[in-house]
């Protein structure tokens, strides 16, 4: 044939350029006749196919050979002799050799491109039963990706072939749901911990390819664990680099999911990315502040019924579709405790300051400010009070502080005495430095609760922040 596919490089430099396609074809043709009448030994049949990918040129014939090849490698894995799928597994892992960075003789560039074509085809021609370990060669190439201490070359290699499977095998069946749950903790792990900028982008690579394809099962399983590196709050170097890797990771696979599939986990990442937003770390707040800008806008698609959600704080998904479709605030339990101090005092909570407490408790479960503005006279000092009681419920041997014009600061300690006098033990840090410094000594060990003006704040700052 003489259309635009000369040039052909001979394997051997015995084999020209026409024996080798004529042999290629011969055995690419003889692929497609039923397996019965294939030759005792197969080499003659393997040959001409392995050797016309590695040196054919003409993309139209490398095509067609590509396909004899996959036809090839499905009939061996389909035949019931053990052998076969022996040979098989040893083929395929000769055209694996061909996309490894490895000296073959005589290859031509376009022979790693064939390769890869061969094992796509292959790999989405699984059917929806098989996992990835029917094709044996193949899994020995990804499973490095989970063993912590695999050499980084060989890692790099295992995180290429983890992409290629990810883009090829078809979503929803048995072989691509197998690699994702099976390689997406090691690829978190990679994207997140390592040191090395190139196998991170190369575990980042793998994990959009499956953002794009499977996107409710991987925010079902990434999320989750995506939330387990983040709860590292100690500043220190290496956890600080943790945390903003797994802040640009989430962010990665939010944006590359289609937001009508975002829909149902809106209620579970806005809270997240809310209270990341003021976040020490600024890396962490500005991909936090990114993906609140993303979610946003995915917000109003959420309906106002249950949806499919992780979410485990009910009173914060509540108080989401609060903030989404204007639904009433959800209750504010309060323990026993407090209920009866506010008995005691004769106080009981109007509905508007239970749905501030309740407003008060959200906003510290994501970690941000908020401002109460009811008018004067209704009971703002105590829905602070009862919040701060809450907290201190709920964490043992806490401290709180209370910063407050010097005007107040006495009504604060007086309020403090007659609505919660057993559960708070205040101390007013008020006074001169030589006041204050006693007051300190004395009171503040045994003190859970410190009410200080702005302008004494401002002096004993350092102390404060300290404790």
């Amino acid at each position: 044939s003489n259309m635009a596919c000369s040039g052909a490089s001979t394997a051997t430099g015995v084999m020209s350029v026409a024996r080798m396609r004529l042999l290629s074809l011969l055995a690419g043709a003889l692929v497609y006749v039923p397996s019965n009448h294939w030759p005792s030994k197969l080499t003659p049949l393997i040959r001409p196919i392995m050797t016309s990918m590695q040196s054919e040129t003409c993309p139209m014939r490398l095509k067609w050979t590509c396909g004899s090849m996959v036809n090839l490698l499905q009939v061996l894995g389909r035949k019931d002799r053990e052998e076969f799928v022996k040979i098989r597994d040893k083929v395929l892992g000769n055209i694996c050799n061909l996309i490894e960075p490895v000296e073959i003789p005589f290859l031509v560039a376009s022979s790693k491109d064939a390769a890869k074509c061969v094992v796509r085809d292959l790999l989405s021609s699984i059917d929806h039963a098989s996992t990835l370990l029917s094709l044996p060669t193949l899994w020995m190439k990804i499973s490095p990706v989970t063993d912590e201490k695999t050499e980084p070359e060989k890692l790099d290699l295992a995180l290429n072939y983890v992409a290629l499977s990810g883009e090829s095998l078809v979503a929803g069946r048995a072989a691509y749901k197998h690699l994702v749950s099976y390689t997406l903790p090691s690829l978190l792990r990679i994207a997140i911990t390592l040191p090395d900028s190139k196998l991170r982008c190369n575990a980042k690579t793998a994990i959009e390819k499956f953002a794009k394809k499977e996107s409710t099962m991987m925010l079902s399983e990434a999320l989750p664990l995506l939330y387990q590196y983040l709860e590292t709050t100690e500043r220190r170097a290496e956890y600080d680099a943790i945390r903003v890797g797994s802040c640009n990771v989430i962010q990665i696979i939010v944006e590359k999911v289609d937001m009508n599939l975002l829909r149902p986990f809106v209620l579970y990442l806005l809270p997240k990315a809310m209270s990341l937003m003021t976040d020490p770390l600024v890396e962490c707040a500005n991909s936090a502040s990114q993906l609140f800008a993303h979610l946003v806008r995915v917000a109003p698609l959420v309906q106002n019924k249950k949806e499919l959600s992780l979410q485990n704080d009910c009173h914060a998904s509540s108080v989401m579709r609060h903030l989404i479709h204007g639904q009433p605030l959800p209750p504010c339990v309060l323990p026993q405790q407090i209920r009866s101090e506010l008995e005691a005092s004769g106080v009981t909570l109007r509905q508007y300051q239970v749905e501030g407490i309740s407003w008060i408790k959200f906003l510290q479960t994501v970690q941000l400010h908020g401002a109460l503005c009811d008018d004067m006279g209704l009971g703002k000092t105590l829905q602070a009070l009862v919040a701060i009681a809450l907290s201190h419920h709920s964490h043992t041997n806490a401290k709180s502080l209370v910063v407050c014009p010097s005007s107040v600061v006495g009504h604060w300690i007086s309020e403090i005495q007659k609505f919660f006098p057993t559960i708070f033990r205040p101390m007013a840090l008020m006074g001169t430095t030589t006041q204050r410094a006693e007051l300190w000594e004395k009171h503040f060990a045994s003190s859970n609760l410190v009410v200080v003006s702005y302008s004494i704040l401002r002096s004993t700052i350092q102390n404060l922040s300290s404790q």
